[in-house]
């Protein structure tokens, strides 16, 4: 039988021009061995070798999966930060070609905390044989009625707003100048049901009833429309939807108390959160969890006794302070308690703190230790 054969590593002397790091000791055999090194890149070529290796990490098919799916998410939210409110212009002229009055608010003050009231600016316009002529009559004005009237406001009592036309500037040539501020009025509703629970998925809403009557005839005015418009206070957005009614009323006609029949209409409004303002706030969840992880790994990662660099390892002390910062940042900074806390600050608090917990103790240990080894030394 031939002798077993080994495979013995080829043997080199060692050079003098070799770094440490290139000579190894071989312990069974007291000779040197040297492993070839990884071929060097020479400093002119360095600038093109790194084009070359990020242009073939880039475009690695998973990479520009990656990168697809990151531009679709951005299109696919883009929508959300343009404006689908409706506008004065787009409601002046999308209304019919009727005789009566537009009753349109524009929500200019919200609180959905404290108060749980709803402040609106509504606006009275004249339309067909009701509308003032004014001077230059520009298109899609918000223009003032050419009667005297009476608005009433959830108040079937008492008017909540007199308008006299009148009272409306004229020019030297005698037109009149629509000044805004001399038909509008300002009306403060209650909030009447609210999910504030669910920010930014939030919803509140108010409603209201109104009709107009002519001090000339008291009798009551057509009402085309009854909205609020614009994009609301802030990081809300409001819509409606209205309902045209007929109601018997008893009130002072000029003559004394009688009941009649007057041409009212019913408004529901509601009030959420923007997709811009959910969006954000989506954002600033999802940067949160991915600290959070983040910290878990780090974590993971040193206590299975991998090498991690002591600035790494500190993250989830960093994290620990950026969390409740980050959570400031959800757009209108709802009070703690909401549902994005209890599925996220709540756990992000208690994962991040544990992970605080083994960084410490890990660098404790290793300080204690490190000294031990120090003593023994100085002790022998």
């Amino acid at each position: 039988m031939p002798p077993e054969m080994t495979q013995q590593p080829t043997k080199v002397p060692p050079s003098p021009s070799l770094s440490p790091e290139e000579t190894l000791s071989v312990a069974h055999t007291g000779e040197s061995m040297v492993f070839p090194r990884t071929s060097t890149i020479p400093p002119e070529d360095f600038p093109q070798c790194c084009e070359n290796r990020m242009r073939r990490y880039l475009f690695k098919p998973s990479v520009l999966v990656f990168l697809a799916l990151i531009m679709a998410a951005i299109v696919s939210l883009s929508p959300a930060f343009l404006s689908n409110s409706d506008t004065l212009g787009t409601t002046h002229e999308s209304s019919p070609d009727k005789d009566g009055v537009m009753i349109l608010g524009d929500i200019f003050q919200f609180d959905w905390m404290i108060t749980r009231t709803v402040t609106v600016m509504w606006s009275i316009s004249g339309w067909g044989k009701y509308r003032l002529p004014t001077e230059g009559d520009p298109p899609n004005a918000f223009l003032p009625v050419s009667r005297a009237v009476d608005v009433y406001l959830d108040n079937v009592s008492n008017p909540v707003f007199s308008y006299d036309p009148t009272h409306i500037p004229m020019t030297t040539t005698g037109g009149k100048i629509p000044i805004s501020s001399l038909y509008h009025f300002n009306v403060e509703h209650n909030i009447e049901s609210r999910e504030q629970y669910y920010t930014p998925i939030d919803l509140y809403s108010f409603s209201a009833f109104a009709f107009v009557v002519e001090r000339a005839t008291n009798r009551s005015i057509p009402i085309i429309k009854f909205a609020v418009y614009g994009a609301g206070p802030g990081d809300f957005s409001a819509s409606s939807r209205g309902i045209p009614a007929r109601n018997r009323f008893a009130y002072d006609t000029g003559g004394g108390s009688a009941t009649v029949e007057v041409e009212s209409y019913a408004m529901f409004a509601t009030v959420k959160h923007s997709n811009r303002a959910r969006v954000l706030t989506f954002f600033m969840f999802t940067v949160n969890w991915i600290l959070s992880l983040g910290s878990v790994i780090t974590t993971s990662v040193m206590f299975n006794g991998h090498g991690v660099k002591d600035t790494v390892a500190l993250l989830p002390i960093t994290v620990i302070l950026a969390i409740p910062a980050i959570r400031m940042l959800y757009v209108g900074s709802p009070p703690c308690g909401i549902f994005l806390d209890l599925v996220g600050f709540f756990p992000q608090m208690m994962l991040v703190v544990a992970c605080t917990m083994v960084v410490l103790s890990g660098f404790a240990v290793r300080t204690i230790q490190g000294k031990s080894v120090t003593r023994e030394k100085e002790e022998v």
